[in-house]
């Protein structure tokens, strides 16, 4: 949110289906995702990672949030990514 508030585009990829928490909220008021945008992607299908591959390579960061280990997973670790992208480290 910071960075976003700063002028930083910020791109938030969300599971196509969001999770159900008990209230629904449409994103236009959704006031934690002011300044960003978001893509709803299925990370298990090969279309979605290839277009979160291709977003990664433009990007200049990449901060998941997900459990230790899920991006390794599906195949797009910090690793992969700086591999993928030159000039980015795995600094952590």
């Amino acid at each position: 949110m910071l960075l976003a508030d700063l002028g930083a585009t910020v791109i938030r990829i969300d599971r196509v289906t969001p999770p159900d928490i008990g209230l629904a909220c449409p994103l236009e008021y959704d006031l934690v995702l002011r300044n960003r945008k978001t893509v709803r992607v299925d990370l298990k299908d090969p279309k979605g990672m290839a277009l979160v591959q291709d977003l990664i390579a433009r990007a200049d960061a990449l901060i998941e949030g997900f459990h230790p280990g899920v991006m390794e997973r599906l195949g797009r670790g910090p690793t992969r990514a700086s591999n993928a992208t030159p000039g980015w480290s795995t600094a952590a």
